[in-house]
């Protein structure tokens, strides 16, 4: 942009980067991680307690379910760092609540629209693993469960009733 333009869209005063360029001390480069590639956000030590933490409370596991399990790991751990991200913006913009969707964080409204996305794509693998109410009726994992307490119940009290 020339400074003829910035000055016609902007004023002649402006501040902003896109009028006098990136200053010393700009945060312009610093990054949130949320972008970063899949491979590297999947080898993060947080990633892989995340991935603990979806196979110890998965409903059934099976080996074939490895990568979408460790999709759902990357899938969560993009929304945390998006989350982080967006909850300091809030946080710096606390006294002035447009701020976060104003002039100046330009990255912002692309990081809730990617969140939003990342959000629905964690509910889908979520889905395909049976980790849903809905998704376990549907493939009979609630029946499964209450067999087996009911099996679990009959060896307990040894088919005696109340």
């Amino acid at each position: 942009m020339t400074a003829e333009v910035a000055e016609r869209l902007h004023g002649a005063a402006c501040p902003c980067h896109r009028c006098v360029g990136a200053q010393p001390g700009n945060d312009l480069a610093v990054t949130h991680g949320a972008y970063r590639a899949d491979v590297v956000i999947a080898a993060e030590p947080r990633t892989q307690e995340i991935l603990a933490w979806i196979r110890d409370t998965q409903p059934v596991h099976a080996p074939c379910d490895a990568m979408t399990e460790a999709r759902l790991a990357v899938v969560y751990r993009r929304t945390e760092l998006a989350v982080a991200a967006i909850d300091e913006a809030d946080r710096l913009a606390v006294d002035r609540p447009i701020a976060s969707y104003a002039v100046g964080k330009d990255w912002l409204p692309s990081l809730r629209a990617d969140l939003d996305r990342w959000m629905s794509r964690a509910t889908s693998l979520e889905r395909e693993l049976g980790r849903t109410p809905l998704s376990r009726a549907k493939l009979g994992l609630d029946l499964v469960a209450a067999r087996k307490l009911g099996a679990d119940l009959i060896e307990k009290y040894g088919g005696r009733t109340a």
